[in-house]
């Protein structure tokens, strides 16, 4: 297991954190679990995060794997016409080649500012599934933890019926990357307490 990791992001061009891990078998699947706060992100109405694992991605090369992108889904990138504020499986490898990255449907969620999220993300060789916890604090007299409420959840398998196999050129990579993408320079966002584990 690879964790704690807290990272965060400020926007512009060289926004995002890439984390070296081991190889995953097709046997094995590997697991993805982080918080993070929205900061004023989610004013900017044309970015995204994007989360991925299982790819060779480094820090000067464009996302491998699979994974998720989370946020403003728009015409930036000539995906949805209409546009969507939410959450979609893309698998990244494919983008470096077509383009037509996203997995079934963008998932309408609306994210604000300053709120708080877990994200926990399964990734094996034929699927990409993923929750989506929000953070709500207690209202109690004596104060306490915040309970975390499950608010979506999706797959490849589980929403289209298909699977999303990886790439030939993800091979048994292991690497992890976050980051946003088309986020003016000066927003904040934050990750905390990612662990990153594979049997």
């Amino acid at each position: 297991m690879v964790g704690p990791i807290g990272y965060t992001g400020f926007g512009g061009a060289e926004d995002a954190l890439v984390i070296n891990y081991p190889n995953v078998l097709d046997s094995e699947t590997q697991y993805i679990s982080f918080e993070f706060n929205t900061g004023t992100a989610f004013t900017d109405q044309k970015m995204h995060l994007a989360i991925g694992g299982r790819g060779p991605t480094t820090y000067d090369s464009a996302p491998y794997g699979r994974g998720l992108a989370i946020g403003y889904l728009t015409g930036v990138e000539g995906w949805l016409p209409n546009g969507c504020n939410g959450i979609a499986i893309e698998h990244f490898t494919i983008n470096r080649k077509s383009g037509d990255s996203l997995v079934g449907k963008c998932k309408a969620y609306d994210f604000k500012s300053h709120e708080d999220y877990r994200i926990e993300l399964h990734i094996s060789r034929l699927n990409v599934y993923y929750a989506l916890y929000k953070k709500i604090p207690r209202e109690t007299t004596i104060g306490g933890p915040a309970d975390w409420v499950l608010v979506q959840t999706g797959g490849c398998i589980e929403d289209t019926g298909k699977t999303c196999l990886k790439e030939p050129e993800d091979g048994d990579y292991g690497n992890v990357f976050i980051g946003s993408a088309f986020l003016d320079a000066g927003h904040k966002w934050s990750v905390s307490n990612m662990y990153i584990n594979h049997h």
